[in-house]
């Protein structure tokens, strides 16, 4: 009888045993299963936040250019040409060549029409441009260059600044002035000369030259008329009748 109740009670026990370890097994498990979920959500949490970050990120890459430190403003500005005449400008820079007419450019030897290229700047800060005209073309042109005129422009139309009849871009607008305005270089070359800066200095309601320096510094101030400045490019001057 004790056998059978050692034995009854082994049994028993090794069962209790048995679903013990079972249960055990099943609860470490389902704690297994239960981590692995949790850190499941954790990571998909922390993906969608991460996308939603980097979703953030590149709207505002798209609404936001992005500027390099090391990238400094232009200081060039290219010659302005228009597809429509300026009646009144194109009459101002005929009344400096009266003789820039039909029949001299029809003539013998077919010289052809000009080119212009403008550039406006204000040059004594009353808030209207000056205008810097670049006239191209044999008629204006030589071996050292080609002719520029620098007018104001006011309520009597335009006024005739400065008249250079040989000259090469670039034009810069210097940081320095006299009587309220601005001084100006051009560069000149051609001729058996060296090539060289000229400054150009306001002095009794006219620009006159002032001094030169070697082609090798080049002036500090703001391109108005760019060294590409070219024929090609230029606006057609038509000739007077």
């Amino acid at each position: 009888m004790r056998s059978k109740c050692c034995s009854y009670g082994r049994t028993t026990n090794d069962a209790w045993n048995s679903q013990s370890t079972r249960s055990l097994q099943a609860a470490r498990s389902h704690g297994r299963w239960t981590s692995m979920n949790r850190m499941l959500g954790t990571l998909v949490t922390a993906l969608i936040l991460c996308v939603g970050d980097a979703e953030l990120v590149f709207a505002d890459a798209i609404q936001t250019p992005i500027h390099s430190q090391d990238q400094a403003p232009a200081v060039e500005q290219s010659a302005t040409t228009t597809s429509l005449p300026n009646t009144e400008l194109e009459a101002a820079i005929r009344a400096t060549a009266p003789d820039y007419r039909a029949d001299v450019v029809g003539a013998e030897g077919n010289i052809g029409k000009a080119r212009y290229a403008i550039a406006r700047t204000d040059l004594n800060g009353d808030g209207k441009d000056e205008v810097f005209v670049y006239l191209m073309g044999p008629y204006f042109c030589g071996t050292g260059g080609c002719k520029l005129l620098l007018f104001s422009q006011g309520a009597d139309g335009y006024s005739l600044l400065a008249s250079i009849p040989i000259s090469d871009p670039p034009v810069i607008v210097a940081q320095t002035q006299h009587e309220g305005y601005a001084d100006f270089w051009r560069m000149q070359s051609g001729g058996g000369a060296p090539a060289q800066y000229v400054r150009h200095t306001y002095k009794g309601g006219k620009y006159v030259e002032a001094s030169r320096t070697p082609i090798a510094t080049k002036p500090a101030g703001q391109v108005v008329l760019g060294e590409d400045t070219d024929f090609t490019h230029g606006k057609v001057l038509e000739p007077s009748q």
